[in-house]
């Protein structure tokens, strides 16, 4: 059945089960809301549904309800339901209910695959890893996310855990538990992939936490995590930490998003600030604190402006739990860098090139600029620039895969990378 059949189909449906049901309450004197503009959305339809839970679905539309139905704008209404992560929508129109007199929010809809499996290899620098994850999106049909991850390198190994639920109602509260397990000899590297240290360990972590989400574009977290590290004795040992560290980390986080669609690409607004107070067990105490922000405009339908920064402030934290260019978003230094604060900055524009049914062929280049501390770099300040060619999944719960170049101009150094998911 086509989308416009479907359309007329579930308009038909809803009108003679309502005036089926309603019959002796509804007449044509029924008083209805008024905007001024008109009428307004008083019910939300969600049809196409066959693993997700209809509650689920309607909670990402409930903000329409008392809308202006005359003035809605269904690109909004699109962007909302693409930002579930699960659905991607077909169709949306206005219906008026004859039966129950309401002004009802039409949308439907096609679910992603969300149940999948996650084959990986990953090269650089003489270090060859191979694995896999299987993941689940839309667990028990309500949106939480599922995962079971491991890996086998010819550096060592990890297996990893985690399952996060999704709060599918304003007044309830999310929560999520992972779990990682490891042992493996780490590199650490300057900006020309030169060593600087290299040690064996064994690492276990556990994390839990609570989230809530109000109505609106507002989320707050709260979570607590545990970490331990085991040296193990190398013969290839270069500036080894003097011993293991176990901290118990624990603070809040808020977070503001929200996002629209100009027909080719879902762009976001975000801002988010943390602080994790992580008492060392066995090691010194220190403050975490990270903040960030990204902005998606989009300039004409289907060529848009980013703009991303980074903060992370971790001053007296361990060489253990020193932290990669990753965790700002920065593509221009190696994986294997390592320091303990960042500040990253990147400026691109992103162009659409072809729309398929499975999604949609992007390319990007960006400026990107990062300053970067630790106790054995010290202060430094790198720039460079940065492209990728990216494809947007619209039929399975994966937001993108990609391919990129990176070039440090005050490295002289380049890579290249992949990235499942928004990685860059």
């Amino acid at each position: 059945m086509t989308v416009s059949k479907k359309l007329a189909a579930a308009a038909l449906f809803l009108a003679v089960c309502s005036g089926f049901m309603f019959s002796q309450e509804a007449s044509g004197e029924t008083e209805r809301p008024l905007s001024a503009g008109g009428r307004v959305i008083e019910r939300v339809v969600v049809d196409g549904l066959k693993r997700t839970k209809p509650h689920v679905a309607r909670r990402f539309l409930q903000k329409f309800i008392g809308r202006d139905a005359s003035s809605l704008d269904f690109d909004e209404v699109r962007a909302a339901v693409m930002d579930s992560g699960i659905l991607n929508p077909l169709d949306v129109a206005v219906i008026d209910d004859s039966g129950t007199g309401e002004t009802v929010l039409y949308v439907l809809v096609a679910e992603k695959w969300s149940i999948f499996p996650i084959p990986f290899v990953m090269a650089s620098s003489g270090s060859v890893a191979a694995g896999g994850a299987f993941m689940d999106a839309n667990a028990f049909g309500l949106n939480d996310k599922m995962m079971l991850a491991g890996m086998y390198s010819n550096r060592g190994w990890m297996a990893a855990a985690m399952y996060m639920n999704t709060p599918d109602r304003a007044e309830i509260p999310g929560w999520n538990l992972a779990g990682f397990y490891g042992s493996s000899e780490r590199e650490d590297k300057d900006r020309n992939e030169h060593v600087f240290r290299r040690f064996t360990f064994s690492s276990v972590s556990a994390r839990a936490g609570v989230n809530y989400a109000p109505a609106g574009p507002f989320s707050l977290a709260f979570g607590v995590s545990f970490n331990r590290y085991y040296l193990s004795g190398s013969e290839q040992a270069l500036n080894p930490p003097a011993s293991g560290a176990w901290t118990i980390g624990f603070g809040p986080s808020l977070a503001i998003r929200d996002s629209s669609w100009d027909g080719y690409f879902l762009s976001a607004r975000s801002l988010s600030v943390s602080y994790t107070y992580n008492y060392g067990v066995d090691t010194p105490s220190y403050h975490s604190s990270r903040l960030s922000f990204n902005i998606e405009k989009s300039i004409i339908p289907g060529f848009r402006m980013l703009l991303r920064s980074a903060l992370l402030y971790e001053d007296g934290a361990g060489i253990l739990f020193e932290n990669s260019p990753a965790s700002v978003q920065i593509n221009i230094l190696p994986r294997d860098f390592s320091a303990r604060n960042y500040a990253g900055f990147s400026g691109g524009l992103e162009k659409y090139l072809a729309r398929f049914s499975a999604g949609t062929l992007s390319i990007l280049a960006a400026w990107e600029g990062v300053i970067s501390e630790g106790p054995v770099l010290g202060r430094c300040w790198d720039q460079g620039v940065f492209a990728s060619v990216r494809f947007y999944l619209s039929k399975i719960a994966i937001p993108a895969l990609g391919m990129g170049y990176s070039y440090n101009i005050s490295g002289k150094q380049g890579s290249f990378m992949f990235s499942l998911g928004m990685g860059f």
